[in-house]
């Protein structure tokens, strides 16, 4: 019996904190995009327990109020529009301006699993400012993507675009149609603001930063034999923005980058290769950074085929969080890349703009990377005794 009146008044303070909890969301004291407060301040506040407060936080998440993300927490969610890469023009009954946002050919392998959060992002934002959103799949020519561009403007169908990264090649196009006409744009997830004019709208994470943390994070767990494991592209474009975020966060701590274990494949297709030699030679790193989690986890599964373990044999660190870093077995140390927060960041820098306000928000925004701790890694000590 007291066990059944036990479970009552469980069920009870669970409803109860739902409902606070709803009604702040539905009132706007916790806005779309933004983070509850943690579960043990809000048991505090409550006066319940962890339990407790998870499970009405569960309900929210049923109801898709908030989505809950390990490492960060509840984030309450807007009314989301249904989207799809396939659709084109997907206009919202009732809504009046319109914004692209083009994405060309992101909906292959790795970048596939990221982009919902971009784009809900993007959505929940656009939201509030009753302004729909066109998607769009661009060809790689800058030239014809702002030819698009131009033509979506002079027809009406669109009030202003959210172009999606940039090259060096992208950016002298731009600055050249800019002298004709100035089109209301922002460029979004830029890998490296510093080729941009002071003048150019655009949003960016933390690239540098996030690579630096994660070197440093792994050298004061004791490495110093650190390799790298980066994407193909960089043989074309000679050096990415995480590769040389790496070399230079090895070289202010005073270590050599070693060639041999430096290794370079894509996210995608067959050209895939684990490296043999980086995981099973007599002298391989201790650790070693990957800047992409898809990456890591090749490694990691690489690694277990060969026999080794993680970390007990070398630690593995990956970059951007992705679904697959917590799902992969040991769960994946990763630097978060805040994907959902950069969308939000574009979306409302270009409504300020679009509604003649852009003087309230900062026009160029970099949003912090942060490290998420797992089981990927461990102290050098731990796998010298291994």
């Amino acid at each position: 019996m007291k066990t059944a009146e036990a479970n009552g008044e469980s069920r009870i303070l669970v409803s109860l904190v739902e409902k606070s909890l709803r009604g702040q969301i539905e009132k706007g004291l916790l806005p779309a995009g933004s983070t509850l407060p943690t579960f043990r301040r809000l048991a505090d506040t409550h006066n319940v327990s962890l339990a407790t407060v998870q499970q009405a936080v569960k309900r929210l998440e049923k109801d898709g109020l908030v989505e809950v993300y390990q490492g960060r927490g509840a984030i309450v969610r807007g009314e989301s529009m249904v989207w799809s890469p396939r659709v084109i023009n997907n206009r919202v009954p009732g809504q009046g301006k319109q914004i692209g946002v083009f994405l060309n050919s992101l909906y292959r392998g790795y970048t596939s699993q990221l982009l919902p959060e971009y784009m809900h992002g993007i959505s929940d934002e656009l939201h509030n400012w009753n302004i729909s959103l066109i998607l769009n799949i661009i060809p790689d020519e800058p030239s014809e993507v702002l030819d698009y561009c131009m033509e979506k403007l002079h027809s009406g169908n669109a009030s202003g675009f959210i172009l999606w990264g940039i090259n060096k090649k992208t950016d002298l196009v731009i600055r050249q149609t800019l002298q004709k006409m100035r089109l209301p744009f922002v460029l979004f997830n830029v890998k490296d603001p510093e080729i941009l004019k002071s003048d150019f709208r655009y949003v960016a994470a933390d690239e540098k930063g996030g690579v630096k943390e994660a070197v440093d994070f792994l050298i004061k767990l004791g490495h110093r034999h650190i390799g790298y494991i980066g994407n193909t592209q960089i043989l074309e474009q000679k050096r990415s923005i995480r590769y040389q975020a790496y070399l230079d966060a090895l070289q202010e701590n005073g270590i050599p980058p070693r060639q041999e274990w430096t290794y370079f494949f894509s996210d995608w297709g067959t050209d895939m290769i684990n490296p043999e030699k980086l995981l099973t030679g007599k002298e391989r790193p201790s650790a070693i950074f990957c800047d992409s989690d898809f990456k890591a986890s090749a490694i990691i599964r690489g690694a277990q085929n060969a026999g080794l373990s993680i970390p007990e044999n070398f630690s593995v660190i990956g970059f951007d969080d992705a679904p697959i870093a917590a799902q992969i077995q040991p769960p994946l140390t990763t630097i978060y890349k805040p994907r959902y927060e950069m969308g939000r960041e574009a979306a409302r820098i270009l409504a300020y703009l679009l509604n003649n306000r852009d003087t309230i928000v900062p026009s160029r925004k970099v949003l912090k990377t942060y490290l998420v701790h797992r089981d990927s890694c461990a102290s050098l000590n731990k796998i010298m005794a291994g």
